[in-house]
């Protein structure tokens, strides 16, 4: 995707900042994007990543709800998104203009830990029992056989007929596979 515009979504502040800031360190033109930029830094970047003046934009949710760029053709999540919704909202960023496009999803069981250990400091008791639930179902559709865009579609109560033939399960790319057994 060189010379294309990607996003990369990490779960923190801190994940982006230093994720662009190695970015930076390779020759990219990075630029983070989180809640704790002022208003106008975040502005900044939401212009220079439409204007093509930033090459990646890394960013935690915070970054996208503004932007309509049409012509995305990489999301990375290089953290396990919070839950289905969220996923399914950040990679609905890619190829809006109906063009080829691809999203990657990098997860480890850490990651669901670290989201276990954010809503143990929630105040609401509900609202901590409902981001485990998530985070535990984002992690076994990220790790789980079929179809991801029949099991994602099929999470929203929408039933697709036949595989989609473009995904890593459906064998449209070539992606290297690590073989974990129980024992």
């Amino acid at each position: 995707h060189s010379g294309e515009p990607p996003i990369v979504s990490r779960a923190s502040r801190a994940g982006a900042a230093s994720l662009a800031a190695w970015l930076r360190a390779q020759g990219v033109a990075a630029e983070a994007y989180h809640a704790g930029l002022d208003a106008g830094m975040r502005a900044a970047v939401q212009d220079d990543f439409a204007a093509a003046r930033c090459n990646v934009v890394v960013a935690t949710v915070a970054f996208g709800m503004g932007v309509d760029k049409r012509d995305v053709r990489l999301v990375v999540h290089a953290d396990l998104p919070g839950s289905l919704e969220a996923y399914a909202q950040e990679v609905g960023r890619a190829g809006r203009d109906g063009g080829p496009s691809d999203c990657v999803l990098l997860y480890s069981w850490s990651d669901v830990r670290r989201s276990e250990a954010l809503a143990a400091g929630a105040a609401a008791p509900g609202h901590r029992a409902d981001a485990v639930a998530a985070a535990r179902e984002m992690y076994r559709f990220a790790a789980g056989p079929g179809c991801r865009h029949r099991r994602l579609c099929a999470h929203f109560g929408e039933r697709v007929a036949a595989p989609c033939g473009a995904c890593d399960v459906c064998g449209a790319v070539s992606v290297p596979r690590l073989l974990v057994r129980g024992g």
